[in-house]
């Protein structure tokens, strides 16, 4: 049975990622117009290895020529390993004998660091009036999982809606 057709009969009665199928209906068209070489770009961090993304970003391809920022610690670094790299960079885009990227022009610079993940903002615990009418609204709901995700849900509604009337939201008021 052809790769074709496994394909197609794989998708039957169910939905398929687009990002599954995308690269094989169209990646020589994509390939040709230049939208592999954005790849370079969204999956940095899995092209080159841990301490490279860190310390380096992709800024722009012109031509043939990957222009990549470096922190001015890790250039030395980036500079020796530039042939792993670029082999790297041209296995990942899958293009074989036709390499996209056959240059790296480092430019020192520095690199934002990566946001750190937001912390959740604390929420008051609510009074007892205010647990015993979500209590009530929630009742009639006879799923206990479900019952219990509406509760926890009016909680942080409740909780954050008075903190914004109490004035603790950000707002330009006279």
């Amino acid at each position: 049975m052809s790769d074709r057709k496994k394909r197609a009969r794989s998708a039957q009665g169910r939905f398929v990622h687009l990002g599954k199928i995308l690269p094989h209906a169209a990646g020589r068209a994509f390939r040709r117009k230049g939208f592999a070489r954005a790849r370079v770009f969204t999956d940095w961090a899995d092209i080159v290895d841990h301490d490279t993304a860190e310390n380096s970003r992709p800024a722009r391809i012109s031509g043939s020529t990957l222009t990549v920022v470096v922190t001015p610690s890790h250039a030395p670094t980036m500079q020796v390993q530039e042939p792993v790299i670029l082999d790297r960079i041209n296995t990942y885009l899958g293009t074989g004998s036709d390499p996209v990227i056959d240059r790296i022009r480092l430019k020192q610079g520095y690199i934002d660091a990566p946001r750190p993940a937001q912390r959740r903002r604390e929420q008051r615990t609510l009074d007892a009036a205010e647990t015993a009418h979500l209590e009530r609204l929630v009742a009639p709901v006879r799923d206990p999982a479900l019952r219990k995700a509406l509760l926890d849900l009016g909680r942080a509604v409740i909780a954050s809606d008075n903190v914004r009337t109490r004035g603790g939201g950000s707002g330009g008021g006279t």
